[in-house]
């Protein structure tokens, strides 16, 4: 069964709903893909000691986005943020991973946060190449303004796609638990949420019609 097929199911028996970030992990891996995936192992360690039950394919969790309808997600991406529908949208993803955070047992709550990310559709907020740039810069070279992945931070605004998805909760009054340098979104990223307690797995689908997936 592909993917498509079993988020429709969960969507239409409400298991999944609007709000609920969708984490992406890609067939095949492109250049970009692969150099996210190396970003995200170096910061899941500076970031935290890692776990020894930790999921370690959580790294190929490369894009996230939201919830925004049955029909439709709504994610952060280039060149700047969109609405897309769920078949278009899952061509190509061997699996995703569906997470809610702890605290949102609101369901207008949460169906505010993705009118939040449609605001940003609206207002055509664009991607921020150069916060990636440093990312991964940081990632090939610790010395790029400080040692640790907190200090190439540049604002404490909306980021890439998963700050973008912690923007949305946080507009919306989602408690999400976050203290320090979480509370900035730039510090979020589709594999932190995957693993992070302050957030539940609710699902993953798995695309059984392509197990040919390349994680190298």
């Amino acid at each position: 069964m592909s993917v498509y097929s079993q988020l429709m199911r969960h969507l239409d028996n409400g298991t999944i709903g609007c709000g609920d970030a969708v984490l992406f992990r890609y067939t095949q891996l492109g250049w970009l893909q692969r150099q996210i995936c190396r970003i995200q192992r170096k910061a899941l360690k500076d970031l935290r000691p890692l776990d020894k039950n930790m999921d370690p394919t959580a790294p190929y969790y490369t894009h996230v986005g939201m919830v925004f309808s049955n029909q439709l997600c709504v994610e952060m991406t280039s060149p700047r943020a969109r609405i897309i529908d769920w078949a278009k949208r899952l061509e190509g993803i061997a699996e995703i991973c569906i997470v809610r955070p702890v605290g949102a047992l609101n369901v207008v709550a949460m169906y505010n946060a993705a009118l939040f990310g449609w605001s940003d559709v609206q207002n055509r907020v664009r991607y921020p190449y150069f916060e990636i740039l440093l990312y991964w810069l940081w990632a090939w070279k610790k010395k790029l303004r400080g040692s640790r992945f907190v200090d190439v931070f540049r604002s404490r605004k909306r980021n890439v796609c998963s700050g973008s998805v912690i923007d949305w909760w946080q507009r919306a009054n989602i408690p999400l638990q976050l203290y320090g340098y979480d509370t900035w979104p730039e510090s979020w990223y589709p594999a932190r949420l995957a693993v992070d307690s302050r957030f539940i797995i609710i699902t993953r689908l798995v695309d059984i019609e392509n197990k040919g997936v390349s994680v190298s």
